[in-house]
């Protein structure tokens, strides 16, 4: 039993109007042509087809196994007669697809006894002769409108009844109650599993909820957003979700024959900006909307998934509405699609009172669905029509000329016009497919430029089935539910398993994190953090392998300049919208803008980055979108590194339109990872609870996340000791040794070294340190293995250079002292010298020991180490100025590459570039940026680092081990070398 939301009032093909009609009649007649999932054309009663003389005329050759449901063999004779029976029907709108046949007009007009051009060469083939050359015509053939039907009478009383060739057949109809009966003898060979499919219209948003709750129903659709929610959390329901994007198109059109939107332009454009669709579209419909981009929907020819619609701010409308001259108060008279007022009703709210903010009131003039489909012809006294077209025929021309050419679209009283003919009618002619899609996205700019319609969103179709409904399938193309292959279990099946708790892992955290926002993330808890909640296209996995992440696959062209990506299918954000193309356009161009991230300069190779970075432009003209799902990214030049730059935390994809990162996933601080935001305070803790609808099957394995932040070494130690705690890190040198020498937990430790390098920058371009023979004499009088040792002990591996172990360039020179020899010892200053020092607060919480000790060793050697700063902030402030004469810090690669390390020093986008930047340097970086081969990129690396110790350009300390202790409860602890040290999705804890 299958609940459904309009009435149906016709059985008829050639007279199908709804969407619901067509969910019911195409299960019973079928059109000669029909598409696959990929909108391909292929043979469905026609076995094959023939287009000749440009597209003047088409031969079509029937299956001859193909069997009406009374019996009756199918012939071309029958086809023919189906067509002309279509247009003798009363108030039948003749389909393009015999609209468009020769004769088909007068025939319609009563003229003559059949359509001549159709003709009859044999039992199976028929030649259909157009009036003019229509290349497209097989794609017309394709509409549910021309189903095959065939008249018969039956019974003593000679009543005459129609029948298709479709698997079922109507058994028995009336206005509250329609019966579709198998059809025993379907010519596919494979007969429907079920015996009879009850459909139940007319049924409002409401009565289709209970009745699915309570076993009415075996099959709905047509939901309110909250009812959906709370269904998908039944267990009965939760495996029976099917969905997939439909071809359909919901939009407001103005009228521009006549009324006051037709005589001011600017009031149509001033309505039609302040829209901004894909805020509205997710703030009131959520996840089973697609905001639309154009008229034509995603999956035809001509779809253009990333075009942008010039939006105006109040401010902007309303100067706009000003200077047209029109009254501060307007009335708006409406046609509305039910529809819009019953399960869309939210978003229908919310679009009056955009406009009622610009002093536009909008009456709804049209109470139900009779009146609403009336005024597609008649416009008069209408000034806009906010409804939806759902696809007849899979071609873009059922969505353009169809419902806009001026001789018989469907909306030609709104509007027409003789160019949008002349475009749509080479449309019809030409053949070449990229040509077509030229054209219909030049109409597209045509309603867009006029301000005639705004594109409001695509239905995310979708049905839920009860326990008993086993393979349930849908497809953009009528019947939507692939009923002839779905089967009914009466037997109630066991309810799912209640989902054994992973429970709620606590962390602390030594830093203190403010913002989720991951276009700013760089420190280390910050990554640590974001990737649990947001997540990258590609993604470290293998030791140093670049892999698929939210992107399924990419591939590289055009010599390393043009980077391809597929994304997949099914990803979507803790709100349930999917993943699309235009939301990772969106996150990277909002990212480059971003005057609060560092690393988005990292992006800077990208077409159209530095427009960006620079503030001249909005628009990353080096991304394209090609679909839904694919897209490209075009590079100025070659960047051997650049899918490791796709696999950092800065480049995390959130929705598009998303602009605020504080409170929860519910206000819109939504990402695609394993956990999604409950509540955070800024500064002091975050709460996450579990991502049910993650694409990673099976985790994450715990319910939740609780980070605490701020929290100092010694607090990390009592509260991991006493479990309060799950993991511990940030610890101080003695409590690690101390933990694993403890039987307790020497068991939860993990190490791994970390792509991380800790060091002190001098500044050679001002200060006392200017003079290279003086920062000669600091480094080579420096014991820097003595300095870990005493300090760090294992945590620490001393640095010999910039790049850390495991990345090119990496030189693992041996020695008990620093690696920076030089041919005359430089001599150690006579008096102190005062070293005014910039210093990252980690040296004063976790790793305060070796700073102290680097203080008084450096003091030992006539230098004064004075900090400037207390917080990160200060810290920040006075490396980007280049003002201090140190630099006291670390840096964690951003991207598994030496790159990572290296740019540091470049001039104008390192992080210490204006302390030690030199052109040289940013000569070698750039040459080595662009170089592909891996062995000529180490021996580049190896260059800068001999620059850097020739120069004395920085004192290398130490890379870092990165380790973390768990409880001996949780389970499934591993650390990673770079990024997000820990993968939370994989830990649980056990019982």
């Amino acid at each position: 039993v299958v609940a459904l939301a309009n009435p149906v009032n016709t059985l008829e093909p050639v007279l199908l109007e709804l969407v619901e009609e067509l969910e019911i009649l195409t299960n019973v007649f079928e059109p000669l042509l029909a598409t696959d999932r990929n909108g391909n054309l292929v043979p469905n009663l026609c076995e094959k087809w023939e287009v000749n003389e440009a597209g003047k005329t088409v031969i079509l050759t029937l299956r001859n196994d193909i069997r009406f449901q009374d019996g009756h063999s199918l012939t071309a004779a029958d086809v023919k007669r189906s067509f002309e029976r279509s247009v003798r029907l009363t108030n039948a709108e003749t389909p393009p697809a015999i609209a468009a046949i020769r004769g088909a007009a007068e025939f319609t007009a009563g003229e003559g006894v059949d359509i001549p051009g159709i003709v009859v060469h044999s039992e199976n083939q028929l030649e259909i002769e157009l009036i003019e050359p229509l290349s497209i015509y097989p794609s017309l053939l394709t509409d549910a409108h021309t189903g095959i039907a065939r008249e018969s009478a039956t019974g003593e009383d000679e009543l005459t009844t129609v029948y298709g060739t479709g698997p079922f057949r109507i058994l028995s109809q009336n206005l509250e109650r329609i019966v579709l009966q198998r059809n025993a003898d379907y010519w596919k060979g494979k007969t429907a599993r079920l015996e009879a499919v009850e459909f139940r219209p007319g049924l409002n948003a409401v009565k289709i909820a209970s009745g699915l709750r309570t076993g009415e129903y075996d099959i709905a659709g047509d939901l309110v957003p909250n009812d959906l929610d709370d269904i998908l959390r039944d267990p009965r329901f939760r495996r029976g979700l099917s969905e997939i994007p439909k071809k359909n198109t919901y939009f407001v059109l103005w009228n521009t024959a006549s009324g006051i939107a037709a005589q001011n332009p600017a009031l149509r454009k001033a309505l039609s900006g302040v829209v901004r669709t894909h805020e509205l579209v997710w703030q009131t419909l959520g996840r089973f909307a697609q905001p639309a981009a154009c008229l034509i929907p995603p999956g035809l020819l001509g779809h253009d998934p990333g075009k942008r619609r010039n939006v105006l701010t109040r401010a902007e409308a309303l100067e706009m509405l000003q200077s047209a001259g029109l009254p501060e108060r307007i009335e708006l008279k409406a046609s509305l699609h039910p529809i819009l007022r019953d399960r869309y009703a939210s978003l229908l709210t919310a679009l009056f009172s955009l406009w009622s903010e610009l002093g536009v009131e909008v009456q709804v003039a049209t109470a139900d669905m009779d009146a609403y489909l009336a005024t597609w012809q008649k416009a008069d006294g209408l000034d806009l029509l906010i409804g939806r077209w759902n696809a007849d025929y899979d071609d873009p021309d059922d969505f353009t000329h169809f419902l806009f050419h001026s001789r018989a679209g469907s909306f030609r009283s709104y509007f027409s016009s003789v160019e949008g003919d002349r475009i749509l009618d080479d449309a019809r002619a030409e053949s070449r497919p990229r040509s077509r899609e030229v054209l219909y996205r030049r109409f597209e700019n045509l309603l867009q430029e006029g301000g005639v319609l705004v594109p409001l969103f695509h239905d995310i179709d979708y049905r839920v089935a009860n326990q008993r409904v086993r393979g349930l399938k849908l497809r953009s193309t009528p019947p939507y539910v692939n009923y002839s292959e779905i089967g009914k279990h009466e037997a109630t099946a066991a309810p799912d398993l209640p989902r054994v708790s992973g429970g709620i892992i606590h962390v602390p955290v030594a830093g203190v994190l403010n913002d989720l926002d991951p276009a700013i993330s760089l420190a280390l808890e910050q990554v640590e953090v974001v990737g649990s909640i947001f997540e990258t296209l590609l993604q470290v996995s293998g030791g140093m392998r670049i892999g698929p992440w939210l992107a399924s696959d990419f591939s590289v062209d055009s010599g390393g300049k043009v980077y391809r990506f597929k994304l997949r299918d099914d990803v979507r954000f803790h709100d349930g919208r999917r993943l699309t193309a235009r939301d990772v356009r969106y996150s990277f161009e909002r990212m480059l803008q971003h005057s609060e991230s560092e690393s988005r300069w990292f992006y800077s190779s990208i077409l159209g980055a530095k427009a960006l970075l620079n503030g001249t432009s909005e628009v990353l003209t080096g991304f394209r979108i090609h679909s839904t799902n694919e897209f490209s990214i075009e590079l100025e030049e070659p960047v051997s590194f650049f899918p490791a730059l796709l696999a950092f935390s800065s480049a995390s994809i959130v929705p598009e339109g998303s602009s605020s990162f504080s409170g929860n996933w519910q206000d819109g601080c939504v990402g695609t990872g394993p956990f999604r935001v409950v509540q955070q305070k800024p500064g002091q803790f975050l709460e996450l609870e579990a991502n049910r609808h993650y694409w990673r099957k099976g985790v994450p394995k715990c319910d939740g996340l609780i980070y605490e932040f701020g929290i100092t070494p010694v607090e990390i130690m009592k509260g991991f000791r006493e479990g309060r705690f799950a993991l511990a890190y940030d610890l101080l040198p003695a409590d690690v040794e101390a933990l694993r020498r403890d039987p307790a937990f020497a068991a939860g430790y993990r190490e791994t070294p970390s792509l991380s390098t800790y060091y002190v920058a001098f500044n050679i371009h001002r200060g006392p340190l200017t003079d290279k023979q003086l920062r000669q004499s600091l480094i080579a009088s420096f014991d820097v293995p003595a300095l870990i040792q005493r300090t760090l002990g294992r945590l620490g591996v001393p640095a010999h250079g910039i790049i850390p172990p495991g990345l090119a360039g990496h030189n693992p020179i041996q020695t008990s002292r620093s690696s920076y020899t030089f041919t005359t010892p430089p001599a150690r200053p006579e008096s102190p010298i005062e070293l005014k020092a910039a210093v990252n607060p980690v040296y004063f919480v976790e790793h305060s020991i070796i700073f102290n000790q680097l203080t008084n060793d450096l003091r030992e050697l006539n230098f004064q180490l004075s900090p400037m700063n207390k917080t990160s902030a200060d810290f920040n402030e006075f490396r980007q100025q280049g003002v201090a004469d140190v630099v006291v810090t670390r840096w964690i690669a951003d991207y598994p590459d030496p790159d990572a390390f290296v740019q540091l020093f470049h001039s104008q986008e390192g992080g210490i570039g204006r302390l030690c930047g030199t052109p040289e340097m940013d000569k070698m970086i750039e040459r080595a940026r662009a170089e592909s081969s891996p062995s000529i990129r180490h021996s580049l690396y190896q260059e800068i680092e001999e620059v850097i110790k020739r120069e004395a350009l920085i004192l290398p300390l130490f890379h870092e081990q990165a380790y973390r202790f768990a409880r001996p409860e949780v389970a499934g602890v591993a650390v990673s070398f770079w990024g997000q040290v820990v993968d939370y999705a994989n830990l649980r804890v056990i019982k």
